[in-house]
């Protein structure tokens, strides 16, 4: 059950991702990259493709892409020291 609302889920964000593609005011690639982690979750293939989605994204906004991978390494943090004290 839980696998089925996370891939509803995750295609709900990629659908309304590409319709954002479209749109000027409507950042549909955020939208796109959630519902890829998502997917990513159970599906090699989502993996891949967000891999790659992540590849294009440092290409094009580095800045922004430094900051996310700080910001990734401390969420990694604080959920290996949630796991360890349940």
């Amino acid at each position: 059950m839980k696998n089925i609302v996370i891939t509803v889920l995750a295609w709900a964000f990629i659908i309304v991702g590409v319709i954002g593609v479209f749109l000027p005011f409507f950042q549909g690639i955020l939208f796109i990259i959630i519902g890829l982690y998502l997917l990513s979750i159970g599906s090699p293939k989502a993996h891949r493709a967000l891999q790659l989605a992540y590849f294009a994204f440092k290409v094009r906004f580095p800045r922004v892409a430094f900051t996310l991978v700080k910001i990734e390494k401390k969420w990694e943090d604080m959920i290996s020291r949630w796991r360890r004290h349940p």
